[in-house]
């Protein structure tokens, strides 16, 4: 859907309406490569900001953690992108939401593998743990809870 709303702001952008095509019968992991290629190529000149991020920036950035997802060797790396690329993404938006002077609060809900800490089989889960201490580093209390659930 990012895809279409980029394309749709960029009517005569060849590379663009191509990635709708390879993404019109649903996503495909093998066709990132080309999906990264084509994005690249785009002359995009008309952006849209969601959530406080340059929507072509965040499918540019999407995409490289994807082309890593790819190889077995390479899907560590692809989940250090998407962890970091996740921190980055919500440091500028809590630092544009946040205004001097005043107390802010934050509620992050999060899926269990981004709750503890450390490697486990899929990878790296550091992103609770991160804001829990941005909010200790900025003189704030946190608190992480976990939240179990029996299927």
């Amino acid at each position: 859907m990012l895809v279409v709303e980029l394309a749709k702001l960029n009517p005569h952008d060849s590379s663009l309406h191509r990635m709708v095509e390879l993404t019109k019968d649903g996503y495909s992991r093998k066709k990132v490569p080309e999906r990264l290629k084509l994005i690249k190529e785009s002359s995009g000149q008309a952006d849209e900001i969601l959530n406080d991020i340059s929507l072509q920036q965040s499918l540019l950035a999407t995409l490289q953690t994807e082309k890593n997802r790819l190889g077995a060797d390479t899907k560590m790396i692809a989940q250090n992108e998407r962890e970091q690329l996740m921190k980055k993404q919500f440091l500028e938006h809590f630092d544009r939401a946040s205004r001097p002077g005043t107390a802010a609060k934050v509620l992050l809900r999060f899926a269990r593998n981004h709750l503890h800490r450390g490697y486990d089989a899929r990878g790296i889960s550091t992103l609770g743990n991160f804001v829990v201490e941005l909010a200790l580093m900025r003189g704030k209390n946190a608190q992480r809870r976990s939240i179990r659930c029996r299927w």
